[in-house]
Formats: C-alpha cells, sequence, structure tokens
C-alpha cells in the first residue's frame, strides 16, 4: 500500500482506520470426482473501500462476479490466474446492501461468499 500526503505530528496517528474483513467463502472448484479436504485456493477480503480477492494457486480462468440482492449482477470480470494472483475492485460508490461474490472456473464449479456493505 502507498501512503500519499504524509503529514508529520507529535502524535502516532493510526496507520488505517479501514478494517479488512475476510469474506467466508463457500462451494468448490474440484473438477475430479475425488472427495478430500482441500484448502480453498482463494481468499476475499472487504473493507469499507475496497474488496481484494487473493488467488492462492493458480486454478486456471476463473469468472469473478458480484450479485446485488437489490440490483441484481453488478460486476464481471474474467480472471487468468496464471497471470495474475490478487484482483482489487473499489466497492467505495457502492449502494448499502447484501452482496455475493461468486468465483467460477470454466468447468462450472464455483466459490461464493456473502458480504454487506453498511
Amino acid at each position: 500500500m502507498a501512503f500519499s500526503n504524509v503529514k508529520s505530528s507529535n502524535s502516532i496517528p493510526p496507520i488505517c482506520d479501514d478494517v479488512q474483513k475476510e469474506i467466508e467463502l463457500k462451494g468448490s472448484l474440484n473438477e475430479g470426482s475425488i472427495r478430500s479436504l482441500v484448502q480453498i485456493p482463494v481468499l476475499a477480503n472487504i473493507s469499507s473501500s475496497t474488496l481484494e480477492v487473493i488467488f492462492l494457486t493458480n486454478i486456471g480462468v476463473v469468472q469473478v462476479e458480484i450479485i446485488s440482492q437489490n440490483e441484481g449482477g453488478i460486476y464481471d470480470e474474467s480472471v487468468d490466474t496464471n497471470l495474475q494472483n490478487y484482483l482489487s475492485i473499489d466497492i467505495s460508490g457502492w449502494q448499502s446492501g447484501i452482496y455475493q461474490l461468486r468465483i467460477i472456473n470454466t468447468s462450472g464449479q464455483y466459490l461464493y461468499g456473502t458480504f454487506t456493505i453498511e
């Protein structure tokens, strides 16, 4: 994270007032029929201005979608995780409400998680 307009003062201000919260992801991107405990290869965090999606492993090309309970689909982007392992989405202007994040692979399996913007 780059800091701009850093000002000096006698007191030490907090580094960041914006707390990140992890979005619990459910579902599976496994394409085989073998069932085992597999770590979810994606992390998602939300703060008041940003939604971050971190791809921990190469899972190929995925579709990242965000669906608003009030407005329907509001975000849709294809990501090749072989070339890109991080996605940052500016949500600072989004309406308050409940949203669902979906990460869908080319075989149709997906991870999903729900988050709220207040």
